[in-house]
């Protein structure tokens, strides 16, 4: 905002190189967040992608599926937005609900975390259970709503469509059903 992004970035950048020394080796987690951070907010959308990537992987390594879906979802804002490119988004979104399926345990659901019953379970998204009568994962419904919007906005509207209506017919807060409605209705 005062014009001295490039002071503040190599400052930054010079200490995230320092930390890395420091810590033998091992990449400074909160240093590349925050240089994400300032250089999205600065318009340096290249240099935030980056830094991104590196968030994201330490996220995934770590097991910290909030944080990794959280910024999964950023960075499919930002390619959307600065790039139009919605597959590379997709891929993001993709991954990060790939990652929240994959951190459920062995029989788990995205509808309760419980095991699904035999006769209350239907198939969804991409193969992937979820109760019938169970609330679904609300990280998870949002995801499939955000991937949902790319599909219809992109190339691939029918897919969206579809997506759509596999969450409508599912038991969904009120706010999030009228968000579907409304996108199903344009």
């Amino acid at each position: 905002a005062n014009g001295k992004y490039k002071y503040a970035l190599l400052a930054l950048e010079a200490a995230a190189e320092l930390s890395k020394l420091r810590l033998g080796g091992l990449e400074p987690h909160a240093l590349h967040r925050r240089l994400a951070v300032v250089c999205h907010d600065n318009g340096d959308h290249e240099r935030a992608l980056r830094y991104f990537t590196l968030v994201l992987d330490k996220a995934r390594a770590k097991g910290h599926v909030d944080e990794y879906m959280f910024v999964s979802e950023r960075v499919a804002d930002m390619l959307l937005e600065d790039k139009g490119d919605f597959a590379q988004a997709e891929q993001v979104l993709s991954s990060a609900s790939s990652l929240l399926e994959s951190t459920l345990p062995r029989g788990a659901t995205l509808g309760t975390n419980k095991p699904p019953s035999p006769s209350g379970s239907m198939r969804a998204g991409r193969g992937k259970e979820v109760e019938e009568d169970g609330r679904l994962d609300s990280r998870y419904v949002r995801l499939q709503i955000k991937l949902a919007k790319l599909r219809l906005e992109g190339y691939e509207p029918g897919r969206g469509v579809q997506l759509l209506r596999a969450l409508a017919a599912r038991s969904l807060p009120q706010a999030r059903r009228t968000q579907v409605q409304a996108l199903l209705a344009a």
